[in-house]
């Protein structure tokens, strides 16, 4: 008979001692009488135990279940809220039942103060000043994590980690609950979660859409539980700080640059008009300009970008990729929902837009061009290359095409 209490913000099927809610009071309980049968539950809302001060004893009939939501500006931070429950059975006998235990409410999220985080296998921009500040790069493509320290907001009761392709996303690894207040190292290695270097759960049991198809054996293969991001590759890694209602402070920790040996990174410093990127086959360069460059070689596609509208140290990455870079699988098995910026041309040509169905030919060299931590372009971005036909390929026109996944 003992009420179950419910926050309508952490979902209708958790009991909980918590709610960040602050107009609504939800609860349940059971009440049986076999013989004579429950035909009429009463309950009270009191901000002490056994007390009706909030909402006396109000009627819902054969209900066992009952809500109500009209206290906004009513309930306050941190303070506890009972409920109490009258059963009446067919003769007309009652059972009352003085919950001592009640709900506290948290209507404020802990602070993320004294939290401390390093991200090993990673480095910053050596010899340049990147903005923004925290970017760093790693060559580790299929692995990455984190140590951490806890706060010292003594509300914490949690730790989420989550790792997004942008800002407060979880599309790569979903936000999940890694600690509880003890200070640790979170890595995603080899197929795995781990914690402190202990195995805790494959990546594939993080994945809410299953292969129902697959049995467990291969559910938990490694063919299964795959962890591989593409160069240029930007991975947002954040960490929420949760009180015990699940009210939580996210926590930016930093963007991490998936680079290869064929990376360029290319910052823009004060002075410079703009940033000139030169692409070859398989290689790629950089350098700021001042003078406007007025040709370009064959082989080659000659991009600048202005200064307009920038930040200084804000950077671009030229990222050059060879067949095994485009047949690579990139993946997260954890997440439903990472979509690869690097997918095979080869595999989908037949998703060309109509001008280009049936006339693309072949690929002479292709590259990725990105903003280092997201941070927006205003542009203009200029390409220039030379279209002249030769001999060999006569008949055919060469041009910039965009893949996108």
């Amino acid at each position: 008979m003992t009420p179950m209490y419910i926050d309508i913000k952490q979902g209708e099927l958790t009991p909980v001692s918590f709610q960040s809610s602050n107009s609504t009071i939800k609860a349940f309980w059971r009440c049986i009488d076999e013989e004579s049968q429950i035909v009429e539950n009463l309950w009270s809302i009191g901000t002490s135990v056994g007390g009706d001060d909030l909402q006396p004893w109000t009627s819902v009939g054969e209900d066992q279940t009952a809500s109500n939501n009209s206290f906004g500006g009513v309930l306050q931070n941190n303070k506890t809220y009972y409920v109490s429950v009258r059963c009446r059975n067919g003769p007309g006998l009652e059972a009352t039942h003085t919950d001592k235990i009640g709900v506290r409410v948290l209507l404020e999220p802990p602070s993320a103060n004294g939290v401390i985080v390093t991200i090993p296998d990673s480095s910053d921009f050596t010899g340049i000043d990147i903005y923004p500040n925290g970017s760093r790069t790693t060559t580790f493509d299929s692995s990455m994590g984190m140590t951490f320290t806890v706060g010292t907001d003594q509300s914490i009761y949690r730790y989420d980690w989550c790792l997004g392709s942008d800002e407060l996303r979880d599309d790569i690894f979903p936000c999940t609950w890694i600690g509880h207040n003890a200070s640790g190292t979170i890595k995603i290695q080899n197929g795995w979660l781990t914690i402190n270097t202990a195995d805790i759960r494959r990546l594939s049991e993080f994945n809410p859409a299953q292969d129902s198809s697959l049995s467990e054996t291969e559910r938990l293969s490694d063919d299964n539980n795959v962890f591989k991001m593409e160069p240029g590759r930007t991975i947002f890694m954040m960490l929420q700080v949760c009180n015990e209602a699940v009210l939580c402070t996210p926590l930016q920790i930093a963007s991490v640059l998936v680079i290869n040996d064929k990376s360029v990174v290319c910052p823009l410093m004060d002075g410079d008009h703009g940033i000139r990127l030169e692409m070859k086959p398989d290689t790629g360069t950089c350098q700021s300009y001042r003078r406007k460059r007025h040709a370009s070689h064959p082989d080659e596609i000659d991009i600048v970008t202005s200064n307009s509208g920038i930040l200084t140290g804000q950077s671009l990455l030229l990222q050059p990729m060879d067949n095994a870079t485009l047949t690579a699988n990139y993946l997260s098995s954890a997440s439903d929902n990472f979509l690869p910026y690097i997918v095979n041309p080869y595999n989908t040509t037949d998703k060309l837009k109509r001008l280009l169905h049936g006339r693309w030919n072949k690929s002479e060299f292709t590259f990725g061009l990105a903003s280092v931590g997201h941070v927006p372009y205003s542009g203009p971005i200029t390409m220039t290359y030379d279209d002249t036909e030769d001999g060999k390929n006569s008949g055919m026109k060469l041009i910039i095409t965009h893949w996108n996944p």
